[in-house]
């Protein structure tokens, strides 16, 4: 059941790795990673259900891999496939993370998850729809993918995943 669980995290995060990487215009800064990131610790101490702060941790470590993999090949390695092969070694890393961590949390299964797994999936699909959501706003304006408002390209994903906090939060109650 492990082993099944490993394949499962690596396939959802390569593959929403690079869903979200897919166009130029999905740079995430590090500001906003670190932001996200700099939450996590405390919400274990507060006593945040682990489906709750899953969803911020899938969120975190997809936009590691969207900072880390640009990064990667705008400034130091310079070959064609430099971006997909960062975004696959950091997918795995993170699915190897899950997998490890996965049997230390416990909670309830659903699907032969942990409610921190169940709310990393949420995460990441939310990241992603946020980050869909913001070009699919810049397209619809056609003004060179100038935004509707300042600072469109960090609310659409963060109201994207705040909506998958709270649906989250419903689900566990």
């Amino acid at each position: 059941m492990r082993k099944k669980n490993f394949w499962l995290y690596s396939i959802l995060l390569t593959s929403m790795g690079f869903l979200t990487q897919a166009a130029t215009a999905h740079a995430q800064c590090a500001v906003c990673t670190v932001a996200l990131v700099s939450g996590l610790g405390i919400s274990r101490f507060l006593g945040v259900d682990d489906a709750l702060t899953g969803v911020w941790l899938g969120a975190a470590m997809t936009a590691m891999m969207g900072f880390i993999s640009n990064l990667l090949a705008q400034r130091f390695v310079k070959f064609k496939a430099a971006k997909n092969l960062s975004i696959l070694i950091m997918a795995s890393i993170f699915a190897f993370i899950l997998y490890r961590v996965d049997g230390i949390v416990g909670g309830s299964n659903v699907l032969g998850l942990t409610n921190l797994s169940v709310g990393v999936v949420i995460g990441v699909i939310c990241l992603g729809l946020g980050l869909y959501v913001d070009k699919a706003l810049r397209q619809l304006k056609n003004d060179h993918g100038k935004a509707y408002f300042p600072f469109q390209k960090v609310v659409c994903p963060v109201a994207m995943v705040f909506l998958g906090t709270l649906f989250a939060w419903i689900w566990t109650l």
